[in-house]
Formats: structure tokens, C-alpha cells, sequence
């Protein structure tokens, strides 16, 4: 032949036998096929198996096409090599099979068996044996085998298209480079980015990723990051309705994510980011949104599939939303998405008929309090609430939140709706979460700061209520001259004018707080048949006094709704004023200072209590005369003890702190007014049961009780 014969080769990777033990007691196989040094082809990899078999769906087969002249110019031929696949760190060469030109000209589709030999860093093949082999076939294609991959690569781009993960990186097509090199697959990468020059600019545009703008996709193909963040904050125009509440809907938009982990950094090729998307969960509906593939920031834009109407059925059900590195389910050793991180959104505090646009931090699971840092990003999401009768939404929570379960036909969709609710799975016995349950029961002890505040302020009468009041002022003399024009004035304004002109309006703090104590306990001493009704009024009291000190935050992000709002709505059917328009960075540098005083608050309270610990632990060792020995103040440990053995007695302890801090939680959000309605009722509640007990003769009954 004058060697320009093009073979056509259909190759076939069958499986490996015996391969060697790799990780602990198995291997993660899969073969990369090279020529000239060129990778032409990968398979998936096999999950813990040391006698894997590759299938059409783990890209058993692929064409090669290549010249005749070509192929025998490489000695070598095509080199397989077999390798295991590590999630975490470099992936191990188990051995390598190189199959002669000779062999693969004459091949007639006979399985053949070849025992797999180390390879060297430069490529050659060393002459002693490791265990196991690799099994191939290879054959001329015939038009029907080039026609049925072609196909069913078309299949795989349809596929795709819906769910653009699952060929990237992976798709394979055969060219043919001409006289000046050999056949060879190549992998596809899409561009995802390129500069053009603008007059005499040059910028760089990045592609819109899963698809543009089906009405406007010249436009919005290629687009500026400055270009994409102001058409993602666009007004959506595909809305999902979920959900069968009828007692409010909730207009909800996933409108980015912010610098996100690459979790896909040892996954195929070095250009695999972190392949997005979020999860949403709230009361008996599950939606997602659309995957955006290698991007650590991504965008979700107005023609995507972001925006979803969710059907409230009561007003205290938490709104989860997780975000997900996406898996294609090609790879079959992945059973769950990689979780990101997920919020719970609090709905029961927001006002209706209010956009809000909230930016959550994105925390790494299953780390303590204080070790928590925001390294897996943000998330920002636009939340509108229409409510249809509000007074509906305050009686709801009459009754508790009803239990509703989800399924999910797909595990892998299921382990996701899952972590988005509950986070990893604490029902598995581990010491970290142990630790985080008792670090944030301590935390709660910093409710001695405000607890001793507020005593000190109730003991020294300072003043906590606002109330503006006018004191008579000498009348200034530039404005004596408008006495003659009293007589011009009706009886109104002439009123108005002598008060603004012999007064001055001023604040001043009244101790009501004070007041309500100095009276109730005057009276509880005369009258001490009062106690079950001031128990009651001092619930109310205090839920009271809590509800204002949250409004004395000038951050008003952190101010809830009023005992006076919800009345309002229960008579009236909405708030007498209008909701408050929120403006960017609002009494920032003063919501920040008061934060630190707080927090400074706080440091003192515990640098306190750490030197009363040592200085206790100081005595303890000199009445012991124990010199020598290690206290370990905190709740870390610090040593490598091994608590396996215990796990059937802490196992218990941790889902009972589990349930504990459950209930910890939501009287903590009631006494906040995080749960602001639930907290409206039990105020009332003990409004009326107080008012009740006033006339209920407790003096008789408890003579009479105790005669009995």
C-alpha cells in the first residue's frame, strides 16, 4: 500500500482481570487510551472493583480513525492504561497494556487477553510483570457502527441539553488531523469565554451557560460579568407554581451564588469547577433550579428556571434551600450531589406585599459555632409575600404546624432534599456534633448579659419608653410681633401658634418597666392571693419587654413585628402604617456599634468566667497538692482518644441534646419574636389568664385544699 489506506477501528475495552489492590482492600478502575502520547479516550471508572467490565454507558467502545502510514510510523501502537481513581488525592497508575500496529491491522474481533506491565515516566514499558490483565476486542467498523454511535451520541447531546452535565468533559469525537500528525479523539471543552475588542477596549465575555435568552440570543450568548449581574437582578419570566396551601403564596428567586468551593478541582479535567444548582424545600413541594456548570459564582437569569410560587400552608414552616455541586449520574460510584451549604429562611417575620433581597453566608457543615467560617460563599435570594387576608395568617398559628412528609422517587434526589433539611445526618454517631450540641447550649448563657442589664436597669429606674412631651418656654422676641396677627387666625391656628411659641417639645425616658415592678410587688405583699394572676402577667410582661428591647436595636433588619401590628390585622385585616421602606446600609455604623457593645458585653462575661475556672482549678490543685496535673478548661479535646468504643452510650445522649436543642430553639424564637405570631398568642394567652384569675378566690380554695 502507499500508506494513505484509512482505517476505520472499532475498539472495545471488555474489562480487567485481577487487577491489583490499590486503596485499602479494592480499586477504582477505569483506562485512559493514548496515541503518540495523545489521550484518545477514557473510560468511567468502576467503582471497588478489581474485575470491572465496561459498557456502552461506561464508554466501553470508540472509533479510531487514522491512517495507515500513521499508525505503523508508532511502534508502540495504542498504549491502555489502567489506573485508580482517587476522589482526594492523585490518582494511582496501576499498569499498562500497549497494543502493536501489527495486531491492530489484522484484528478480527477476537477477545484477547493482555497482562498488564509497569510504566515508566517517559513512557516505556518495563519487561517484569505486575499482576492482572486487561481484555480487549477490536475489529473494522462497519457503516452500521459508525452510524450507531453517531447516533447515539446525538442521543447523549439531547440528553444533555436537559441535564448539560452528564458529557462534560466526557464527549468524544474521532478527527482526522491530516498528513502532519495521527488520528485521535479528542475531549470536547467548551469555551466558556473570550475577548473581544471594542473600539480600541478590549473585554472579556463570558458564554450564558445553560442556554441565552431564547428571545434575545445574540444578545445574550456572550455577555460582561457587569452585563450579567444587572440582567440577573431582571424581573423573572418563568414562575414553577408548587405547592397546595391556600393561606399565602410566596414569590421566591435564587438570583446568584458567590465565590462557592470548586468540589470538582480532582474530577476529569483541570478547567472542572463546582457545577451549581439549588434545591428548594418548603412544606410538601420540592423544586430545583437549572444546573450552571463550572462557575464558583454562577447566575441565575430571568428566562431560567430560578423562580417559583410556593403554596403556604402555615405561616411558622421553615423555607430550606441547599445548594449542590452537581454529579452526573454517569458516575455511578457518586450516590448524592456534594452539598454545598444550605439556610433556613424564617418567613413568619416578613411583611406582605414587601420585596426583600437577602444575602445568606453559606457555612461548612458539621464544624462548631466557633469555628465557622463563611468558606463556601453566599447565597442571594429575592422573597415577595402575597397574602390574601392576614388575619388568616395570625389565626393559623392557633394550631401547630402540621407534620408533612416528602418523597422523592431517585435516591440521589432524595439524599439531597434531605440534607437540605436537616443538614448531614446526625442520627450517625459522631463526637463533632456532640460538641457542637454543647457548644450551643453554652452559648445560650450569654443571656446573663442581658439578663443582668436588664436587672440593673429595672433596680436603678432607668427610663426605657419614649414619650415626647412640650414644657413651657419664655417666648422668644422675633416672634413677638405675631401677636397682631392673632386676630387674622381662626380659633385652631391660633392655638397651634400659642403652643409652638410658649413650648417646647422634648424627649424623655419614663422607667415603665420599673413602675409595673415597684407596683406589682407593693401589691402582691398586701395582697398575696394575687400571685397566680401576676405569674400569668409576668409571661406577658416579659414578652413584652423583649419585643421592645429588639425594637431599641437600630438595625431594622433585626426588628420584628409589634404586639400593636398583629392587633391591628386582627381588627382591621392589615397594619394601620404602612411597612417601612428598608434603604441600603440603614443605620449601618450605628446597628454596628451597638453590636459590639454587646459583644464586648459578651467577651467580658466569659473572659470572667474562664479566670474564676482556673482560679478554682488553681485552689483545687493546692488543697490536692496536685502540681502536675492537666485541666482542660474548654469542651474541645485535645487528645486522641478514640470514643468508638462509647458509641452505644453516646449515641443516645446525642439524639436526646439533638431533641433538647430542638425545643431550646423554638423558645428561643418565640421569646425573640423570631416567631413572632406564636409569640402574639402566648402573650394574649396570658393576658386573659391573669385577667382571670383575678377573680377566682384562691385565698378559699387554698383553705379548703389543705383542710381537705
Amino acid at each position: 500500500d502507499d500508506g494513505e489506506e484509512v482505517l476505520d477501528l472499532l475498539i472495545e475495552i471488555i474489562g480487567g482481570v485481577d487487577l491489583p489492590i490499590m486503596d485499602n482492600r479494592s480499586s477504582d478502575p477505569f483506562v485512559v487510551v493514548k496515541f503518540n502520547r495523545r489521550i484518545i479516550h477514557q473510560t468511567s471508572y468502576i467503582p471497588k472493583n478489581l474485575n470491572p467490565i465496561w459498557t456502552l454507558k461506561t464508554k466501553a467502545f470508540f472509533l479510531f480513525q487514522v491512517k495507515a502510514k500513521e499508525l505503523f510510523q508508532d511502534i508502540d501502537g495504542l498504549c491502555f492504561e489502567v489506573i485508580d481513581y482517587d476522589a482526594y488525592s492523585a490518582n494511582d497508575l496501576m499498569g499498562a497494556v500497549k497494543v502493536s500496529p501489527r495486531f491492530l491491522y489484522k484484528a478480527t474481533e477476537e477477545r484477547r487477553e493482555f497482562r498488564l506491565q509497569p510504566l515508566m515516566s517517559k513512557g516505556s514499558i518495563v519487561n517484569h510483570n505486575v499482576k492482572g490483565k486487561l481484555a480487549l476486542r477490536c475489529r473494522r467498523a462497519t457503516p452500521y457502527d459508525k452510524e450507531f454511535l453517531k447516533q447515539y451520541k446525538i442521543d447523549m447531546v439531547k440528553e444533555a441539553r436537559k441535564d448539560p452535565i452528564k458529557l462534560r468533559g466526557v464527549a468524544m469525537i474521532v478527527k482526522n488531523v491530516g498528513t502532519g500528525g495521527g488520528g485521535y479523539v479528542k475531549t470536547v471543552v467548551e469555551k466558556k469565554r473570550k475577548k473581544e475588542t471594542i473600539g480600541t477596549e478590549t473585554v472579556v465575555k463570558y458564554k450564558i451557560r445553560p442556554e441565552p435568552d431564547p428571545q434575545r440570543k445574540t444578545q445574550t450568548t456572550w455577555m460582561t460579568k457587569e452585563e450579567i449581574d444587572k440582567e440577573s437582578f431582571n424581573e423573572s419570566r418563568v414562575w414553577l407554581d408548587a405547592g397546595s396551601g391556600m393561606l399565602a403564596k410566596v414569590f421566591l428567586e435564587i438570583i446568584n451564588c458567590k465565590g462557592l468551593p470548586n468540589l470538582d478541582v480532582n474530577v476529569g479535567l483541570d478547567r472542572n469547577k463546582t457545577d451549581a444548582f439549588c434545591k428548594i424545600v418548603y412544606e410538601d413541594c420540592i423544586c430545583s433550579t437549572d444546573v450552571i456548570d463550572d462557575c464558583l459564582s454562577p447566575r441565575w437569569m430571568p428566562w431560567m428556571n430560578r423562580a417559583f410560587v410556593l403554596h403556604m400552608t402555615h405561616t411558622s414552616s421553615p423555607l430550606f434551600i441547599g445548594v449542590f455541586d452537581y454529579d452526573s449520574s454517569l458516575h455511578t460510584s457518586v450516590e448524592s450531589h456534594d452539598p454545598i451549604g444550605r439556610v433556613n429562611v424564617d418567613l413568619s417575620k416578613l411583611r406582605a406585599d414587601t420585596e426583600y433581597l437577602l444575602t445568606y453566608q453559606l457555612y461548612k457543615e458539621g464544624t462548631k459555632i466557633s469555628d465557622r467560617k463563611p468558606v463556601n460563599g453566599t447565597i442571594t435570594i429575592r422573597l415577595r409575600l402575597e397574602v390574601p387576608d392576614e388575619r388568616h395568617l395570625v389565626l393559623s398559628c392557633l394550631q401547630p404546624p402540621p407534620t408533612i412528609y416528602v418523597n422523592d422517587s431517585q435516591k440521589r434526589d432524595f439524599l439531597c432534599v434531605k440534607y437540605t433539611c436537616k443538614g448531614y445526618d446526625n442520627e450517625r454517631f459522631d463526637t463533632n456534633v456532640i460538641l457542637s450540641y454543647i457548644e450551643e447550649l453554652l452559648a445560650y448563657m450569654n443571656l446573663v448579659v442581658y439578663l443582668k442589664d436588664a436587672l440593673i436597669n429595672l433596680l436603678l429606674w432607668r427610663g426605657n419608653h419614649r414619650v415626647d412631651v412640650r414644657i413651657p418656654v419664655k417666648p422668644s422676641e422675633q416672634n413677638a410681633d405675631g401677636a397682631d396677627a392673632l386676630n387674622d387666625m381662626t380659633m385652631k391656628e391660633r392655638l397651634s401658634y400659642l403652643v409652638e411659641r410658649y413650648t417646647k417639645k422634648t424627649t424623655i425616658l419614663l422607667p415603665i418597666h420599673s413602675m409595673t415592678l415597684f407596683f406589682s410587688a407593693v401589691t402582691l405583699v398586701e395582697k398575696p392571693s394575687l400571685l397566680p394572676s401576676y405569674i400569668f402577667g409576668s409571661i406577658a410582661w416579659l414578652l413584652i419587654a423583649v419585643m421592645g428591647f429588639r425594637h431599641n436595636n437600630p438595625d431594622p433588619w433585626d426588628q420584628p413585628k409589634t404586639f400593636r401590628d398583629i392587633v391591628e390585622i386582627l381588627l382591621v385585616g392589615e397594619p394601620l402604617e404602612p411597612p417601612p421602606t428598608i434603604t441600603k446600609n440603614q443605620n449601618k455604623k450605628e446597628a454596628s456599634a451597638y453590636r459590639k457593645k454587646w459583644a464586648d458585653k459578651i467577651k467580658e462575661l466569659e473572659k470572667n468566667s474562664v479566670e474564676e475556672k482556673r482560679r478554682a482549678v488553681r485552689e483545687a490543685r493546692e488543697e490536692a497538692e496536685i502540681d502536675s496535673a492537666e485541666v482542660d478548661l474548654g469542651t474541645e479535646s485535645k487528645g486522641g482518644l478514640n470514643l468508638n468504643p462509647l458509641k452505644p452510650f453516646l449515641l443516645p445522649v446525642q439524639k436526646n441534646l439533638g431533641k433538647l436543642l430542638e425545643c431550646v430553639r423554638f423558645m428561643k424564637n418565640v421569646m425573640l419574636w423570631e416567631e413572632c405570631y406564636f409569640a402574639f398568642w402566648i402573650t394574649c394567652a396570658s393576658i386573659i389568664l391573669g385577667v382571670f384569675s383575678l377573680f377566682i378566690p384562691w385565698t378559699f380554695l387554698v383553705i379548703w385544699s389543705t383542710r381537705l
